[in-house]
């Protein structure tokens, strides 16, 4: 559902937020659900999607968490653990775990981290 958005930069970024702000920053959502909604556009399919999931889903939601905790345990899952995910945390970090947060402001501050091949997607799975 959301492939042909991802990765071009040229993609109508309004439609991702439109089609996930409706799961983000509810502790309540079905995680399940979005891993199916993105699974199919996964750069590696076959990837225990689930484990991720399941390491992610009790530190999310949470304004207390230590986002360099989630790092660290995230990074060795990613596609591309040589990534700078320092850097997108750094970008990101005063904008997570608030849901009156605005989700346009969380975007226009991520969009530069994204669409590039040696870009890590650490922020798509949340």
């Amino acid at each position: 559902m959301t492939e042909p958005l991802l990765y071009k930069p040229h993609d109508n970024i309004a439609h991702v937020v439109a089609i996930t702000e409706p799961l983000l920053y509810k502790p309540h959502e079905n995680i399940a659900h979005v891993v199916a909604i993105t699974e199919p556009s996964l750069y590696k399919p076959q990837d225990n999607v689930a484990h991720v999931v399941a390491i992610i889903e009790s530190l999310l939601y949470k304004v207390h968490d230590n986002i360099a905790h989630v790092v660290a345990i995230t990074e060795p899952l990613l596609y591309k653990p040589h990534d700078n995910v320092a850097h997108v945390v750094a970008m990101t970090e005063p904008l997570l775990n608030k849901p009156h947060d605005n989700i346009a402001h969380v975007v226009a501050m991520t969009e530069p981290l994204l669409y590039k091949p040696h870009d890590n997607i650490a922020m798509l799975l949340r």
